[in-house]
């Protein structure tokens, strides 16, 4: 921004002369940022809208297309019961612990599960904000599922908490909850109401970490607290792209 020179010593400003001044530098420095904005950067006005009608019916589209990579593509290692390139886990985890969801996945999900009958425009838009949810779920050690009671040799987290670092800062979500129709449908294997937790964001970047706080039970306590660090980097950027309804990137990673 352009800073307005100071008036000599000694002579009188006209105010309104000052104040047209500083609007008309306003204005030009508000152009010249719009101008040179790129993109998908952070502070991009286009990161905050809401997808168009058409984009979101391509999104669900591609979620009945039985065809579509991101329907066979689980993650490193594959993981079947998270579709998706998105799933958290520690490496010597089988099992994922939750998911991230950008628009375009939610979209996705939306469209595999009621495919594409009675498919309802207003139910989309409600999942098409420009937001990105991280859902966490409670984990067993060994795993039994959930419609079994925890026994005496398993070990338990159940998230409490969740908060991204990157751009040498944390960053809180901007919403939290412990219910939600669309992960309890997409989700119900894992999903549980009581032991599981959804955060919104408004951008989750790829050179971010995800930080989780967990409850344990463990041996018949519940008194132990626990954290786990995600790392999205390591998602190969083809992935990455894909999972945020992006086209295929030039370069020969894509390739890979």
């Amino acid at each position: 921004m352009h800073a307005a020179s100071r008036p000599t010593p000694g002579t009188r400003s006209e105010p309104r002369i000052v104040l047209a001044l500083i609007a008309a530098l306003l204005s030009v420095s508000s152009a010249g940022r719009g101008a040179a904005q790129v993109p998908g950067e952070a502070g991009d006005d286009a990161l905050h809208e809401a997808w168009s009608d058409a984009r979101i019916e391509e999104a669900i589209q591609d979620g009945c297309d039985r065809g579509h990579r991101l329907h066979t593509y689980r993650g490193t290692p594959n993981r079947s019961e998270v579709i998706g390139p998105l799933g958290l886990a520690e490496r010597d985890e089988e099992r994922a612990r939750g998911v991230v969801l950008p628009t375009y996945l939610r979209l996705f999900l939306y469209g595999h599960h009621r495919r594409c009958r009675s498919v309802d425009l207003d139910d989309a838009r409600r999942l098409a904000g420009p937001e990105t949810w991280v859902v966490l779920w409670r984990t067993e050690d060994p795993y039994r599922g959930r419609s079994r009671m925890t026994s005496a040799d398993q070990r338990v987290l159940r998230p409490t908490e969740v908060r991204l670092r990157h751009d040498g800062a944390w960053h809180h979500p901007i919403e939290t909850r412990r219910e939600d129709r669309w992960i309890k449908t997409w989700f119900g294997d894992d999903w549980n109401e009581e032991e599981s937790l959804l955060a919104v964001f408004t951008e989750v970047p790829r050179r971010t970490g995800i930080h989780v706080e967990y409850e344990v039970e463990e041996g018949g306590s519940s008194y132990l607290t626990d954290s786990a660090l995600f790392l999205l980097n390591g998602v190969p950027m083809k992935w990455w792209a894909m999972a945020h309804g992006e086209a295929a990137p030039e370069g020969p990673w894509w390739k890979r």
